[in-house]
C-alpha cells in the first residue's frame, strides 16, 4: 500500500513538473524514456536513424524506449523508473529520441 502511494506521488510530481515546466523544453518535446545514453553507447544507432555515428554524437543524448507526455489528464505521464527528457527528434516511433536533455523536475 505504501509503495503504491509513493509511486503515485512520484509519478504525479513528475507529471506536474513536466507539464508545468514546459519552459524548460522550448526546443523539443517532453518524453519519458526507460533509459538515456550517449549516442556512442546505443547499438545500431546509425542503422535505425540513418545518421553516421559522428552526426548522432553532435545531437547529444539519446532516449531509449520513450513515450510522449501530453497535457495532464489527456495522456501518459512518466512512471518512477523513467526519465523525463526534452528531445528535439522523436521521429523513431518511441524506439529512440535524439537530442535529449534532462528536465529538472525540481525547477518546475
Amino acid at each position: 500500500m505504501l509503495r503504491s502511494s509513493v509511486l503515485l506521488g512520484v509519478a504525479s510530481f513528475i507529471t506536474l513538473a513536466a507539464a508545468g515546466g514546459s519552459s524548460q523544453c522550448t526546443t523539443g518535446q517532453i518524453v519519458c524514456c526507460n533509459s538515456v545514453k550517449s549516442a556512442d553507447a546505443v547499438p545500431n544507432l546509425s542503422s535505425v536513424t540513418g545518421l553516421l555515428a559522428a552526426q548522432a554524437a553532435l545531437l547529444g543524448n539519446v532516449g531509449v524506449s520513450c513515450s510522449t507526455i501530453t497535457v495532464i489528464g489527456e495522456g501518459k505521464s512518466c512512471i518512477a523508473s523513467q526519465t523525463p527528457l526534452c528531445c528535439t527528434d522523436n521521429s523513431y516511433d518511441g524506439i529512440l529520441s535524439l537530442g535529449c536533455s534532462p528536465i529538472n523536475a525540481l525547477l518546475a
